[in-house]
């Protein structure tokens, strides 16, 4: 029995673990809890990214964090700093335009991080 019971948690932490993903992305639209998405990957080549596969909507809960994401140059990876003001609802958000590191599980989101600022205006 309790060898049962070590396979049925060593299962349910690999199928958490398989459901939770990362990407880059672009928010399409916010509405309410249900945020569309856009997966995008980098092209080299245009140095542009490119949308990949079709959007997706997921659902964000009131734990749902939403973040400035900056790009560690030691790890390569975004990482995320401080809260976005106004969260979800933040202005610019669902733009359409909005590139972000996007942390789900399974359809649920979990974690936004909005890339970039804008572009600075030359004096």
């Amino acid at each position: 029995m309790r060898k049962i019971v070590a396979v049925i948690a060593v299962f349910g932490v690999c199928l958490s673990v398989a459901v939770a993903d990362e990407f880059l992305g672009i928010v399409k639209k916010v509405d309410g809890n249900k945020v569309t998405v856009q997966k995008t990957k980098y092209n080299k080549d245009t140095k542009k990214s490119e949308p990949v596969g079709d959007e997706m909507t997921l659902t964000a809960s009131p734990t749902t964090k939403v973040v400035k994401g900056a790009r560690n140059a030691d790890t390569k990876k975004v990482e995320g700093g401080e809260a976005v003001e106004g969260g979800l609802n933040a202005k610019g958000l669902s733009s359409g335009k909005a590139q972000a590191w996007i942390v789900t599980d399974g359809d649920k989101l979990t974690e936004l991080r909005v890339m970039g600022g804008g572009k600075k205006k030359a004096n």
